[in-house]
């Protein structure tokens, strides 16, 4: 009797199954779903599926496409919630939903269906977003006009359209925020820390005086060489986009602090995941694989592959000071100083202190900006840009392997993936000849999405135009970029400065060691 009554349900079932013509396979998970920030109380939903095909055979058709949207939590069914939209088809499709509340956490989920009226409930094809008033600062650079301080101007429209740049007093080594104050606390929240190995923090110091903690009594951990950490600066992540003239002898750079269709976290990605931000180096590392300031002294005469060993020493998340992330700093710096001319703007550090580059012991005091400060006079002090004595220095070259000059062309990583070769590279489709004497670019060009861009092999400017900062390369074997510049390179030195003469064996004195710490995926400071 129970096989009887269990063969009548099953012919039951069957025969609805029939009746509502609810028959094959549920399409297959969507090729693209993303939910992005558009703008103030606006996400913007992108998906596209294809229909299921295994050795030749049609096994699913995709009718179209219904989005569920919800707040607290994903939608557990296609009537949990609110129907965005249903997309009819399986070409790209995308949307803007609007009228939603800034701060608020909306989930969605899209739900494929096929032309028999199955669909794909699978929790892969979940989303979530959060809708912000999102800020935008911008700079235009007329390549066309070489002076540095009159080619970048703030366009209309943005934050700073009207602010004062930042500038510098290099005779007593203080420097004003202008109306950059904000931004490089409450946007990139560019503070110093004592960090963990491991990327996270252990606790804050005074941004005015390291050797304090952030209560400006309690001592530091800065001064101390056998800490098990480092002294690092948040760098919080800011997106970024790129619009080239036609010509192209101009730019506009644009940055947002939130995301945005268009824009892109460049510098920000550890090859798996976009971080909240990274850390920068408030010094170099030494041979100890320490990264303090005070008590410490850079380490020299290392070849590439050594430096790679201490930076493991560290910890397996510290990586090179280079690629993508130093040419938005890069840009970072010429909006803030409204000028090419860093040297000029931001001090000219140790650019011509020679013989005397590696100095032990040494930090740079505090300015009046949190995090800066510039010297000039005989161009043989430290700096710092950013909380780092690396980046404002030009005290050594620092490496960076994720920049390479292979036979003359150029190829770059998006990321921080270590390897002397083409490997996980771009090839950029750029070439540069070898060189006698140092070349002075006007331009930059751009190097695509995750990039940014990058000096041109030119000779158009010089040390106190264009760029205002040198380019050498080197088109035979395999070359490894040196960054930012040395303590014998002068006014060649800068953000924009590119050496890409030596092979990964060099080792000599002017090579330091900067490092970046990358926190885990979502972790930011408190």
């Amino acid at each position: 009797m129970a096989i009887m009554e269990s063969m009548a349900g099953a012919d039951e079932v069957l025969a609805g199954i029939k009746r509502n013509q609810i028959t094959g396979l549920p399409p297959k998970n969507l090729d693209v779903f993303t939910v992005k920030g558009a703008g103030s109380g606006k996400l913007k939903i992108t998906v596209q599926a294809s229909d299921t095909v295994v050795d030749n055979q049609l096994l699913c058709t995709v009718k179209g496409i219904a989005v569920v949207r919800k707040t607290g939590s994903a939608p557990a069914n296609i009537n949990d919630g609110t129907l965005v939209f249903t997309h009819t088809g399986t070409t790209a499709y995308t949307y803007e939903d609007d009228n939603l509340t800034n701060g608020t956490t909306y989930y969605y989920r899209a739900f494929a269906f096929s032309d028999h009226g199955v669909y794909n409930w699978n929790a892969e094809n979940i989303k979530s977003g959060t809708p912000s008033a999102i800020k935008f600062w911008a700079f235009t650079q007329d390549f066309s006009n070489g002076n540095p301080d009159q080619c970048i101007t703030y366009p209309q429209g943005y934050e700073n359209s009207d602010f004062d740049p930042m500038l510098t007093n290099e005779g007593a080594g203080t420097a004003t925020a202008g109306d950059w104050g904000d931004f490089l606390t409450d946007t990139l929240k560019n503070l110093p820390y004592m960090v963990k190995k491991n990327g996270e923090v252990d606790y804050a110091l005074d941004p005015t005086d390291y050797s304090k903690k952030a209560d400006g009594v309690t001592a530091s951990d800065y001064n101390n060489t056998s800490y098990n950490g480092g002294a690092f600066a948040w760098l919080n992540k800011i997106y970024m986009k790129e619009e080239y003239a036609a010509n192209g002898d101009s730019r506009t750079v644009i940055f947002a602090d939130g995301e945005y269709e268009g824009f892109t976290a460049v510098g920000f990605n550890d090859g798996e995941d976009d971080l909240e931000g990274i850390w920068l180096p408030m010094g170099y590392m030494d041979a100890s694989s320490r990264v303090l300031v005070a008590g410490t002294t850079p380490v020299a005469s290392k070849t590439c592959d050594q430096e790679k060993a201490l930076l493991d020493a560290f910890d397996s998340r510290c990586r090179f000071l280079g690629g993508p992330i130093l040419n938005v700093l890069r840009d970072l710096e010429y909006m803030l100083f409204k000028s090419t001319d860093i040297q000029a703007k931001a001090g000219h550090g140790r650019c011509s202190a020679g013989s005397q580059a590696v100095i032990a012991n040494a930090k740079v005091d505090n300015g009046n900006v949190v995090g800066w400060k510039g010297t000039a006079a005989a161009t043989k002090a430290l700096n710092k840009y950013f909380h780092s004595q690396v980046l404002g220095s030009y005290q050594q070259l620092t490496r960076d392997p994720y920049t390479l000059l292979i036979s003359g062309k150029l190829y770059v990583c998006k990321d921080y993936s270590y390897a002397l070769s083409s490997s996980g590279k771009t090839d950029t489709g750029k070439t540069w000849p070898s060189d006698s004497a140092w070349q002075y670019p006007k331009h930059l060009e751009y190097l695509g999405d995750g990039f940014g861009s990058f000096p041109k092999h030119e000779n158009t400017g010089s040390t106190s135009t264009g760029l205002c900062d040198g380019v050498y390369g080197n088109a035979s074997g395999t070359r490894v970029a040196l960054r930012l510049g040395r303590c014998d390179d002068e006014l060649a030195d800068g953000p924009a400065y590119v050496d890409l003469r030596n092979e990964a064996s060099a080792a000599n004195w002017s090579c330091g060691l900067g490092c970046v710490l990358l926190p885990s995926a979502g972790y930011a400071p408190a």
